[in-house]
């Protein structure tokens, strides 16, 4: 006789991640803003409780973000909307964190605005929360959260999709 499975013995497989999707560019950007600051900017990263969250609107779904992306860098889309804003926002970024005089400054914005589609090859990361109290965390909105100023080591990111 079958036995019933009770769902409360099912570990979702995802619990215990978060999901992002992080173009080689943004995350190359990151890493040298912390290291130009010594640590003083944080990292802050974007996350999903699942990689394909079907109830979050598109922009907020990492699994369509990686393909859109994807899709740009494959079809040599240059002129690929999420690239185009991907790209501004890193700028935004660089010239919001680094003073007008920093020495790195111009070098960190020609990098950006004249990197190639290989720059946004999508990654889909796989964050370790059990390694943050959830108080390094808020939820934006269902489904959707931040981390709030907590440098994220890259010991606690894997990649879930190269």
């Amino acid at each position: 006789m079958a036995s019933s499975l009770d769902r409360t013995e099912i570990k979702e497989p995802y619990d215990g991640f978060g999901f992002s999707t992080k173009v080689l560019l943004a995350a190359w950007l990151d890493e040298r803003l912390s290291i130009l600051t010594q640590g003083a900017i944080r990292y802050f990263a974007w996350f999903a409780p699942k990689p394909n969250p079907i109830d979050n609107i598109d922009s907020s779904n990492p699994m369509l973000i990686f393909v859109d992306i994807d899709t740009a860098v494959q079809g040599k889309q240059d002129s690929n909307q999420k690239v185009l804003e991907l790209r501004r926002k890193m700028v935004a970024v660089i010239h919001n964190l680094l003073p007008p005089d920093h020495p790195e400054i111009e070098s960190l914005l020609y990098t950006v605005l004249n990197a190639t589609l290989e720059g946004f090859r999508p990654q889909m990361w796989a964050i370790d929360l059990a390694r943050f109290p959830e108080s390094d965390y808020t939820m934006i909105r269902p489904g959707e959260f931040m981390t709030t100023g907590f440098t994220l080591p890259r010991s606690c990111v894997r990649e879930a999709l190269p």
